[in-house]
């Protein structure tokens, strides 16, 4: 290896750690991060009207179809989800964005927290833009495609209509994918486009002591 293979190769080892470094402070001083600044700088720019709710209290799941639910329950509310955490993956079926990068990001921490009863996870399709093809019937394929056992819903959002937006009018999500993180006190800690595995876990384990 020449010295310019391990230079580089020390920086990124460097920057990994202080991603981590970083997310412990963060949640040290009530801060979580969930994402590196890499990785922010990287993300689409949102509707400066819509930047979420980051810090406010969730509000209720508004979705029209659910697949995958747990055994009994014919829909979900935000108050099946008190005490816990809540890590929710906003989508569209046609979303690049969405297949290449957010599911299989999802799909690690699926894997990292399952059987923890702590941690939840839901990906709802908020469907805003070629509606034929982001319909409920994309659901089932979408999640058997990255061997997701979680529940899944579908929301056609209706801009011209009020109070038909569905989590993405609730929320303020500007696009997909758009990542939510709720706490479980029931605050929104963190929401955006990009999301970060490791340093989630990191801010994740702390929230769950």
């Amino acid at each position: 290896m020449n010295k310019i293979s391990r230079f580089i190769r020390l920086k990124i080892i460097t920057m990994n750690k202080l991603c981590l470094q970083i997310a412990t402070l963060s949640v040290f001083f009530g801060m979580p991060f969930f994402v590196c600044a890499q990785e922010e700088a990287a993300a689409p720019a949102a509707n400066p009207l819509e930047k979420g709710i980051a810090g406010e209290k969730a509000p209720e799941l508004i979705v029209e179809e659910w697949i995958q639910l747990p055994d009994g329950k014919e829909s979900l509310s935000i108050k099946d989800f008190e005490g816990k955490v809540l890590v929710m993956l906003f989508f569209q079926s046609t979303s690049k964005g969405s297949h290449d990068v957010a599911f299989p990001r999802l799909q690690e921490l699926v894997k990292h927290y399952s059987g923890n009863d702590k941690v939840k996870f839901l990906a709802v399709q908020t469907a805003f833009s070629s509606l034929l093809d982001n319909t409920a019937q994309q659901l089932k394929p979408t999640a058997d495609k990255f061997g997701l056992k979680i529940p899944f819903g579908h929301y056609t959002y209706t801009a011209s209509y009020p109070g038909m937006g569905g989590l993405r009018g609730t929320y303020k999500s500007p696009h997909v994918p758009w990542f939510v993180v709720i706490g479980p006190d029931g605050e929104v800690k963190y929401n955006g486009t990009q999301i970060s595995v490791e340093m989630s876990i990191v801010n994740i384990d702390e929230m769950i002591k």
